[in-house]
């Protein structure tokens, strides 16, 4: 992604409609943003899928930070976490039992443990927010992203995967190298 409009778009699909809180989900991902990247003011999403007014989902760094929106314009989950630019890190958005956990390199930075706003209406963005034109384009590499619906793959703090990721039972979306997947 180069930070001027590059992005991955998916047209709203019933499996990549992660739910009100009750249904278990994954999203996962490895992400290296470039080096031009000031730090303590960075705003760029990974992530998206989110219709304006406040419903969906939004994985960003913002002034910085990592955050997480999940129940409207809300930063749900702020998780004091500042990604440097020219370093991997594996990020990880897990859905178990209705507590909402956000893992950085395996380690939980946050949780919110009330009801998701449906995310059912709208595409799914991978590199920038998308409304109404390109929002927070992210600049940099974005790899092995997987989304899994019914499934918390991880519960507890893990060592990130050092393999490419593969399809686990109840992948919805598989995005790696030159393959890619909707399931």
């Amino acid at each position: 992604f180069d930070g001027s409009g590059d992005y991955l778009s998916i047209a709203d699909a019933t499996p990549l409609d992660l739910g009100n809180g009750s249904t278990d989900f994954t999203i996962e991902f490895w992400a290296l943003a470039d080096s031009a990247y000031d730090t303590s003011t960075s705003d760029y999403v990974f992530y998206s899928k989110y219709q304006n007014p406040g419903n969906g989902i939004i994985i960003r760094v913002w002034n910085g930070e990592l955050v997480v929106n999940l129940s409207g314009d809300a930063f749900d989950i702020t998780t004091g976490f500042y990604p440097q630019p020219g370093i991997w890190h594996h990020y990880a958005l897990v859905c178990d039992g209705g507590t909402v956990t956000m893992y950085v390199d395996g380690v939980s930075r946050g949780t919110y443990s009330s009801a998701i706003v449906a995310d059912s209406g709208t595409s799914t963005t991978i590199g920038c927010l998308y409304y109404n034109g390109v929002i927070n384009p992210f600049k940099g590499y974005i790899s092995d992203f997987r989304i899994v619906k019914g499934t918390a793959v991880y519960t507890a703090a893990f060592t990130p995967p050092t393999s490419p990721l593969t399809a686990v039972a109840n992948t919805s979306l598989l995005l790696k190298g030159q393959d890619a997947a909707i399931y």
